[in-house]
């Protein structure tokens, strides 16, 4: 591309798993090229926090001995290389860009996790806040 961030890939580098049409699930193999995942580390990096996940009671986000990663949330669109990223998991998905989340840059050290969770609510706090996933 233009701006080089192709980072040496093409799409004859990346192709599709199709694990289960029923749930549909798919594994994407090199979806983004080095370079847009070198990108999105360097707009991460400055910015890393330790994670924390949702109090079910307050609705505050806190830490916890469940996730012991790093991370953050980058804005939707922050720029043209994340904007190409979004508009590329929407081809991928066939869900419209709009209707994504933020995309969370995560880093797990050795011996870092994120115990096993479901992603939904049954509290009133969580729900209004984000709603289910």
């Amino acid at each position: 591309s233009a701006d080089g961030l192709d980072g040496g890939l093409d799409a004859r580098d990346s192709w599709v798993e199709h694990l289960s049409w029923s749930p549909r699930a798919s594994l994407h193999h090199a979806f983004l090229t080095r370079r847009e995942c070198d990108h999105l580390i360097g707009l991460a990096t400055p910015h890393m926090e330790p994670s924390t996940v949702v109090d079910n009671v307050s609705g505050e986000r806190q830490p916890s001995k469940v996730r012991t990663s790093s991370g953050m949330f980058l804005q939707r669109g922050a720029d043209d290389v994340v904007r190409r990223i979004e508009e590329k998991i929407a081809a991928a998905t066939g869900i419209p860009a709009s209707h994504g989340e933020g995309l969370q840059v995560l880093l797990y050290e050795d011996g870092q996790r994120y115990e096993p969770h479901f992603d939904y609510f049954h509290e009133q706090v969580n729900q209004a806040n984000g709603g289910q996933r």
